[in-house]
């Protein structure tokens, strides 16, 4: 009996690659043998080589539409990739619909989370080197990383903002600050949003040491990224931005302390320091700036002091210290040109901490705030050149931070860390100033 043969169609017109592979072809324009493997298809390079017109047959896979009929992300048409060979993720851009809710509305590409810190660093230098040792490469993807900073906010708004810079208000303390008032802000500028989730990851690496690699990474990009928005706010500011710059330049300081924060393997220095002090005076001209604007606006309370206390035994001892030192000052720097730039710092330093005391209940943090921002400009080279004198200043500042670590977790060591480093570039007379506050800070030392 003859056999039955099924019926089907030629194909006549298929592409280069399935006659290679002696196999039919659908005639699509790719194909779907070609769609399938990821690989370009000869009919869809020769309808653009003739010039034809004719539509092609209805695909499973639609192909894309001119850019600005788009409905959909662009990488939705990308080809199937080859499963054979390691898939290598290619930036694409993505409507802000498609981002989650914490990065939708971003006001620059910049201020995206996705964007590690070397990626921009190299079209605008970093002037904050101290920042790059915690970047250990690039970002995760966005769609993996937008979880990651809500996890950020949650705990800043849980755990960090209690642990910062308390008020002195009565009824009105950091629940309402740090967790209310600063987060609305960020919500209107990204780079104190990027700052938040920066702060907040350093407390959680400083929680929990084991993970510290994973959070400190995630913290040096979003400071990084705090830095790069924050530049033009600077240059440009107004009485809306000046409350989020207010609240950035206050988490910049704890940042700065929490990057180089000493931890059995980091121990900062002298120049770690006098980095922290040229950023933080770098953007303590908004304060002077806007003062009046700021004391009246939603973070007033940052203001309110009331004093009363009783200061540390910590700025007792530094404040009579200051006051011998005007005097040896006096009597032995004749020759110095350096002795009017440290004259007046000593007394810059005698009256913040005077300012301070008056005002508030616990000065101690106020003090290693505030100092940095008033320092003179002229004064910070002799730090750099390890001016004996002005090593004494700064000694002094260690005893005072050394006083603040058992309020505040990112000021942790930093005492002992840069009084060691002063110590080790002092000659006499002025090593017995530095040994004496090395002894207060060790509690070697218990005299005045």
């Amino acid at each position: 009996m003859a056999r039955l043969r099924l019926g089907y169609t030629k194909s006549r017109a298929g592409c280069l690659r399935c006659k290679q592979r002696r196999v039919k072809c659908d005639e699509h324009r790719p194909c779907k043998a070609c769609v399938r493997h990821g690989v370009q298809c000869s009919l869809v390079s020769a309808r653009s080589s003739d010039g034809s017109t004719t539509p092609p047959r209805q695909l499973a896979t639609p192909q894309p539409a001119p850019p600005a009929l788009l409905p959909v992300p662009v990488s939705s048409y990308a080809p199937l990739p080859d499963r054979s060979r390691p898939i290598k993720p290619r930036p694409v851009s993505r409507n802000t619909q498609d981002r989650p809710p914490s990065i939708a509305g971003s006001e620059t590409a910049s201020s995206r989370a996705s964007i590690s810190a070397a990626s921009y660093s190299a079209a605008s230098p970093d002037p904050f080197p101290y920042f790059a040792k915690f970047i250990t490469g690039q970002a995760q993807d966005h769609s993996e990383n937008w979880v990651s900073d809500l996890e950020l906010m949650h705990h800043f708004t849980t755990s960090t903002a209690l642990t910062l810079l308390r008020t002195e208000v009565p009824n009105v303390g950091a629940e309402h600050i740090w967790q209310m008032e600063v987060p609305k802000q960020a919500f209107n500028h990204h780079f104190l949003l990027h700052q938040i989730l920066a702060t907040s990851a350093f407390h959680l690496a400083y929680l929990n040491p084991h993970q510290r690699q994973k959070y400190a990474v995630q913290a040096s990009q979003h400071q990084s990224l705090t830095i790069q928005g924050v530049r033009p706010a600077l240059s440009n500011i107004t009485p809306e931005n000046c409350h989020a710059l207010l609240a950035v330049s206050s988490l910049f300081f704890v940042g700065a302390l929490a990057a180089s924060r000493p931890d059995g393997h980091n121990n900062p220095t002298i120049d770690d320091l006098v980095d922290i002090f040229h950023l933080v005076k770098g953007i303590g001209g908004v304060l002077d700036s806007s003062e009046a604007v700021l004391r009246s606006g939603p973070l007033r309370h940052l203001f309110c002091t009331s004093g009363g206390g009783t200061p540390h035994v910590a700025v007792s001892r530094v404040t009579a210290q200051l006051h011998g030192l005007q005097a040896r000052i006096h009597d032995t720097m004749t020759d110095d040109p350096a002795r009017p730039v440290v004259e007046a710092e000593v007394v810059s330093f005698l009256a913040c901490i005077s300012r301070t005391v008056v005002n508030s209940v616990s000065p101690e943090y106020r003090i290693i705030a505030a100092w940095p921002i008033a320092m003179a400009d002229e004064f910070i080279p002799l730090l750099r050149q390890r001016h004996q004198v002005a090593l004494v200043l700064l000694s002094y500042y260690c005893v005072v931070m050394q006083a603040t670590e058992t309020g505040y977790w990112f000021t942790q060591g930093w005492g002992f860390s840069g009084i060691q480093d002063i110590e080790r570039a002092m000659v006499p007379p002025w090593d017995l100033d530095v040994a004496r506050a090395r002894g207060w800070i060790t509690g070697q030392e218990d005299g005045p």
